[in-house]
């Protein structure tokens, strides 16, 4: 049996900066990126965020484009907890790619970025 690789997923802030600090009312987008092996082949990916909802709100959550099929997508705000999942039927994605975009709203004015991973999961048929 061949084992599957194990890819990273990590955020455009996964150190906790955001580009620019974020005044309270202003929105901006988080790219949830699946790293690895280059070229690696990605047929399906999730990954459960948490964040602090008294400091900021997700708007709206975007696959990204190498996947076709969504299998989870819930924003829960009043929780502060993402659950999101696709998969590639027509062709494996390849590593590195976009897996997700994130709209996130300030609630107040942020010098970080609070998201914290719950847990993420790749698969290959590979």
């Amino acid at each position: 049996m061949h084992k599957r690789p194990r890819l990273p997923i990590w955020s455009q802030c996964q150190n906790h900066h955001p580009p620019n600090a974020k005044h309270a009312g202003q929105r901006f987008t988080v790219a949830v990126v699946v790293d690895g092996t280059l070229g690696a082949p990605i047929d399906a990916s999730a990954f459960y965020l948490s964040f602090d909802p008294d400091q900021m709100q997700i708007v709206d959550i975007a696959q990204g484009g190498a996947f076709d099929v969504m299998l989870k997508q819930n924003i829960d705000n009043k929780a502060g907890e993402i659950d999101f999942a696709v998969s590639a039927l027509s062709a494996p994605a390849t590593a590195p790619t976009v897996l997700a975009l994130l709209v996130v709203e300030s609630v107040n004015d942020l010098d970080t970025c609070p998201l914290c991973w719950r847990r993420t999961a790749c698969a290959s048929a590979m």
